[in-house]
């Protein structure tokens, strides 16, 4: 699945990275140098609600940036309802 992606101005995709199901990369192409997208690709790559966390406390810089907040939350709650 798609770990990251990177976008130039005009919405190009400039870089991207592909992960397998055990978290090995198979395609990587570019570079992401923004310290924030690879905030939001830890959260998004998440596999548990303890990952999601820990990528929350890593990070406390952005956790007012509106990207970052979605992005945990959404992990969060996809393994909270996964759990029920």
């Amino acid at each position: 699945f798609v770990n990251a992606i990177a976008y130039d101005e005009f919405r190009n995709i400039v870089a991207l990275k592909i992960i397998d199901n055990k978290g090995r990369t198979r395609i990587e192409q570019g570079e992401i140098h923004d310290p924030l997208f690879q905030a939001k690709a830890e959260a998004n790559a998440a596999r548990s609600i303890t990952d999601a966390r820990h990528v929350w406390r890593k990070y406390p810089e952005y956790q007012s940036d509106p990207g970052f907040v979605v992005a945990v939350k959404e992990k969060t709650e996809q393994y909270k309802q996964a759990n029920q």
